[in-house]
């Protein structure tokens, strides 16, 4: 049973009271009328007794009901700051699963960047390697053994490309220079000659 059902039963359970307490009155009265001295004083006497025990039972009765009401309004009160408390609470909530969402969403974002890092990192690698091997055939064709040196592996790709391009620019421009140098050569009779040998590249 709930508060508000109690108080509706303590008003009529006052009201009852009077009522009775009326009838008392009045019956009390009719009896004093038509009865003698010594009676009526006895019957008056009954009389205080029944308002004085009315007037404590319906003051019992108020403070009850004051009683009742102020439990209600507390209670009511209490009501709210719980359903607040709550609100705020999956509010909350609310707002870290939001945050925790976009976190994994900028994660993602992340992995997706850093997997593209990789895999051009990886082709840029790939690239290098090829150059490197190129460079190695096309240099040791003319006799530079430089890229098959464990020095050379050594190094740092940045060191590596750089001993490559030097390399590769000694050969063009050895490539592309006419040289004189004495030397041996034969004849069309097959005879030795010594004398000077034009070289070009």
């Amino acid at each position: 049973m709930n508060m508000s059902a109690m108080i509706k039963i303590l008003t009529k359970a006052m009201l009852v009271l009077l009522l009775l307490v009326g009838q008392n009155v009045g019956a009390a009265e009719a009896a004093a009328t038509g009865a003698a001295a010594p009676a009526a004083t006895t019957q008056s006497n009954a009389d205080n007794e029944l308002r004085q025990a009315w007037r404590k039972e319906y003051a019992f009765l108020v403070a009850q009901k004051r009683e009742l009401q102020q439990r209600i309004a507390e209670f009511k009160k209490t009501s709210q700051e719980d359903q607040k408390e709550t609100q705020s609470s999956i509010s909350k909530l609310q707002n870290e699963a939001l945050a925790l969402e976009f976190r994994a969403d900028q994660m993602q974002d992340d992995a997706r960047t850093l997997e593209k890092k990789r895999q051009d990192v990886q082709r840029n690698a790939d690239i290098l390697q090829a150059t490197f091997k190129q460079a190695g055939v096309s240099l040791g064709e003319h006799g530079n053994k430089l890229l098959q040196g464990e020095e050379f592996n050594s190094q740092s790709e940045v060191e590596r490309m750089r001993e490559v391009f030097k390399a590769g620019g000694e050969l063009l421009r050895d490539l592309g220079d006419v040289r004189r140098a004495p030397g041996a050569f034969f004849t069309l009779a097959g005879d030795k000659v010594d004398g000077e040998i034009i070289y070009y590249g």
